[in-house]
């Protein structure tokens, strides 16, 4: 099954879900398509349930569960995660007809995640983006249910007919679990906001599609608690991905509505304090000590900047050679930058995109200021309360 999408980039979105250690196992029109590693731990596990549950004479048996049995289901289980490629696929096929770059597709235990930069601003992109998945399910399984019903499956190996069959139903389940559930921000719910966004605007048709998220989360929590079955714990995973992301892509929602028009150069820190590539880690941590700050540009005498340096870069050094060890040898060579008039709700998502906590602020290639996560979460939280908000609900 294809699991929610916190993921519209990386950034207040994607703290919902954190995708590291993926072995890239082929690309499709540029979109690397990966295999999480714990997939390969939990591959038996699918290929014992499934052949239990469907392959042997009692379904749920493990005691009838034989070699036959367990290949058919290892069989199974990899035939629905490439179906779940193909639901995700086309999320993404459409998503870049829109323009929307996509990071990547990634399989996980639980499903797929499309990785895309931003969903579309547009309610009836988003309503296309997000149909076109469930309907790749639907088309897959006609003529599986047709063959494997009506077209006469040949016999080319025992319970093969079952399996087609099987393959079928589960794009069935798979199309209509991902469609007809609105557990925002699952496709369904992506439906549902996309229908609200275009009579109450997309502030509000989140909050109403992500606290319907919530409730199916919470319902679908219950559900595996007391089922007797293994798919429980599955069913309490996918819930707690749909409540995390649901509540995540509200907020990044409201983060984005608050800022709003601001451009960079209206919440960037101007006149920052620069680094020079010959000084050494000692000043540095005594500049951070006397400025209360902990990033810097790295400019040399030429004026232009050519590093970066943070805590993170000073992480790991033997605080001996603080002394002997000048900046460029520790120094972020590559700097990610952001104009001043580029809006700040582009520049968060950029950060997110590069993983970075800071943006050099470049004016016609001349350090004009520093924009770092915590400047936004500041502007955020003042206009959220001027706004009647409370900061935390829309702290980055």
């Amino acid at each position: 099954m294809a699991v929610p999408k916190p993921s519209s980039g990386k950034g207040p979105h994607d703290r919902a879900l954190n995708l590291p250690n993926a072995l890239q196992i082929g690309k499709v029109r540029g979109i690397p398509i990966r295999l999480h590693w714990t997939f390969l731990l939990v591959l038996p596990f699918f290929a014992v349930l499934m052949g239990s549950s469907y392959f042997t004479p009692t379904p749920g048996r493990l005691d009838q569960l034989d070699g036959p049995a367990l290949g058919w289901g290892a069989a199974l289980a990899v035939t629905l995660f490439a179906c779940v490629t193909l639901h995700e696929l086309s999320h993404s096929l459409v998503a870049l007809r829109y323009g929307i770059k996509v990071r990547s597709i990634t399989l996980l235990p639980i499903g797929g995640v499309s990785q895309m930069e931003e969903m579309p601003k547009e309610p009836r992109r988003e309503f296309l983006v997000s149909l076109a998945g469930p309907l790749t399910n639907f088309v897959l399984a006609a003529p599986i249910l047709a063959w494997g019903y009506l077209g006469g499956v040949p016999d080319i190996a025992p319970r093969f007919g079952d399996f087609v069959r099987l393959v079928g139903s589960l794009n069935l389940v798979l199309g209509a679990f991902n469609l007809f559930l609105p557990a925002f921000p699952m496709d369904g719910g992506r439906i549902l906001r996309a229908i609200l966004a275009s009579k109450m605007g997309l502030l509000k048709a989140t909050h109403y599609a992500a606290s319907a998220g919530r409730a199916l989360a919470f319902a679908m929590a219950i559900f595996g608690l007391f089922s007797p079955t293994g798919g429980g714990f599955f069913l309490l995973i996918i819930a707690l991905f749909i409540y995390m992301g649901a509540t995540e892509e509200e907020r990044a929602v409201q983060v984005n509505h608050t800022l709003g028009d601001l451009r960079v150069r209206d919440v960037m820190t101007s006149s920052p304090v620069i680094l020079r590539p010959e000084d050494s880690l000692e000043d540095v941590f005594r500049i951070m000590v006397e400025s209360k700050h902990v990033g810097f540009p790295v400019v040399d005498a030429m004026g232009r900047v050519v590093g970066f340096l943070g805590l993170k870069e000073l992480a790991g050094i033997d605080q001996a050679r603080f002394a002997t060890t000048p900046v460029r040898l520790v120094m972020r060579p590559q700097v990610p930058t952001v104009a001043p008039a580029a809006l700040a709700t582009d520049a968060l998502r950029a950060m997110g995109n590069d993983g970075a906590d800071y943006l050099v602020v470049l004016d016609h290639g001349q350090l004009a200021g520093l924009l770092s996560k915590t400047d936004l979460t500041r502007v955020v939280s003042i206009l959220a309360v001027r706004g009647g908000g409370k900061a935390e609900d829309a702290a980055l």
